[in-house]
């Protein structure tokens, strides 16, 4: 964690250390990271799963994140 410019966590890494730079070229990793194979399969689908957790667990199918934002939009509307 970071407060005001102070790690106060272990950083091995250097990851959570602030930087100058700015700009695109700020969030690029200085080289590229190695293959995972964890990484790898999931690019590839091996989780693309489909289960009956939300039905079995709500009694309702699952839905897509854009129908729920759709069914609870005037809920958000500024009043």
């Amino acid at each position: 964690m970071i407060i005001f410019g102070h790690s106060t966590a272990p950083d091995p890494m250097g990851i959570l250390q602030p930087t100058r730079a700015s700009g695109p070229s700020a969030c690029k990793p200085s080289s590229p990271l190695p293959s995972r194979p964890v990484e790898d399969g999931i690019r590839r689908g091996r989780e693309d799963r489909v289960s009956t957790t939300v039905l079995d667990l709500t009694g309702r199918p699952p839905r897509t994140f854009a129908r729920f934002v759709s069914e609870h939009a005037n809920e958000w509307r500024a009043k």
